[in-house]
């Protein structure tokens, strides 16, 4: 969704026609040469590349008699892996943002499907059944989720026990908080989407899922309740109201790690997010002296508590045009179930690797990972097995219905579109996609 520049999308597309065309460079007399194979990878930072490359790439590599996986990290991926296969390339390793934007690649005929690669290694048993099927396209399986993910209610833990404040579970109890941090000069929520417009999403999703209640969620997404129903207004509203009255001022202005150093300064008392930002927030609480800690969002009247909207945060498929997709194949196995793989990986990047497979255990990790975001695992897990999840938009919304549901909610809280009008343009754009059969099947 972040949008390249034109000569990045030219020269990534010239590049990657080149790996699926050539071979690498003799290892010596002799010698075969490896085929190279792309893997464009999201914007992170050196030491999280540093980690992939250690614990997964040079093992898959050191591993591989005949080929070899290339790396490219890139903040745009998103648009650019679109555009290079568009113009009949793109990386041998597909990833995107969720499955929705699956679907869309299915249907222009970019994706191999893995039922075979599945039954081959096992997946189909050890992979959750209810990812399977986030990830399959009329019946066929076409991606595997890199990490499942929730949204959960980050907090300055010693802030909260210096004011004595107590963790909401009720909205009513949420509102009743952030109106007495305000009161004593802190900014109840901090958040910001300048480095990443789809961040809005997070926060459609946690109204939708927390005030609404996923059962309406789950009604509108099958066709059976327009999005323009009174539940969904009323939490369109609230969002409008609570964007005013409790978020941070700058919210336009500020990136993910900005909003993250306010919350380690005490300038903020809770920052609502995605699990993904296990892997950031203990370093800036560490640099400022500081404690955090995290909790389910407060839901309101009806809705379960926890509740966990559920969610793919990236999906990884094999290009229909790769030369080697067997050597794709064989790297998507050593992630999914090579356990000294698996546990290095959510040791030293946490939150970004948490893989849906019923092959790991938590005496796996002996200890190595944080036990807050090894909580958040066991909760989070335990609310699905029992029903308790929601629906974040980017896995189980259709592409374009969720681009205007992230983009045109800026226009709300600004006060140019009323939440009903939003609403009226969102059910306009869904049931066309219904339509056209690109809403992602529930599981």
């Amino acid at each position: 969704m972040k949008i390249g520049k034109l000569f990045v999308f030219l020269a990534l597309a010239c590049g990657a026609a080149l790996v699926f065309s050539c071979k690498g460079k003799d290892a010596g007399a002799g010698a075969a040469a490896k085929t190279t194979l792309l893997w464009l990878y999201e914007g992170t930072d050196a030491n999280n590349e540093a980690t992939l490359r250690r614990n997964l790439i040079d093992v898959v590599n050191g591993r591989a008699a005949d080929y070899e996986i290339t790396l490219r990290i890139d903040p745009n991926y998103d648009q650019n892996v679109r555009t290079s296969m568009l113009a009949g390339a793109g990386p041998d390793l597909v990833q995107t943002a969720g499955p929705s934007y699956v679907q869309e690649m299915v249907r222009e005929g970019y994706l191999l499907p893995l039922d075979d690669y599945a039954k081959k290694y096992g997946w189909d048993k050890t992979v959750f059944p209810m990812m399977q099927q986030l990830g399959s396209v009329d019946g066929r399986l076409y991606s595997l989720p890199k990490t499942y993910e929730s949204m959960v209610l980050f907090y300055n833990k010693t802030l909260f026990e210096k004011n004595g404040w107590q963790l909401p579970k009720t909205w009513a109890e949420f509102d009743a908080l952030c109106a007495k941090i305000k009161a004593a000069g802190i900014i109840p929520i901090v958040a910001g989407n300048a480095s990443w417009k789809p961040t809005n999403e997070h926060y459609v999703g946690i109204f939708f899922n927390h005030l609404a209640g996923p059962e309406n969620i789950k009604a509108a997404l099958e066709g059976k309740k327009p999005w323009t129903d009174k539940v969904f207004v009323d939490a369109i509203t609230e969002l409008r109201r609570f964007f005013n009255e409790y978020f941070t001022k700058d919210y336009f202005s500020l990136v993910q790690d900005d909003s993250i150093a306010i919350l380690a300064a005490g300038e903020a008392a809770m920052f609502p997010s995605g699990t993904w930002n296990f892997q950031n927030i203990g370093a800036f609480f560490e640099a400022e002296g500081q404690d955090w800690d995290w909790a389910p969002i407060p839901s309101g009247p009806g809705v379960p508590y926890p509740l966990y909207e559920m969610a793919i945060g990236a999906t990884l498929s094999i290009n229909a045009k790769s030369v080697k997709p067997d050597a794709v194949a064989e790297l998507l196995n050593t992630l999914f179930s090579d356990k000294e793989v698996i546990v290095n990986m959510n040791a030293d990047w946490p939150g970004e690797w948490c893989l849906p497979v019923n092959s790991i255990s938590s005496s796996d990790f002996g200890g190595r990972i944080d036990p807050r975001y090894a909580r958040s695992i066991e909760m989070i897990a335990d609310a699905v097995s029992e029903g308790n999840y929601g629906y974040t938009t980017w896995t189980f919304w259709p592409e374009k219905t969720n681009q205007y549901l992230w983009e045109a909610i800026e226009n709300v809280v600004l006060g140019q579109i009323t939440p009903a009008e939003y609403l009226k343009n969102l059910d306009d754009l869904f049931q066309i996609d219904l339509k056209d059969g690109k809403v992602p099947k529930l599981p």
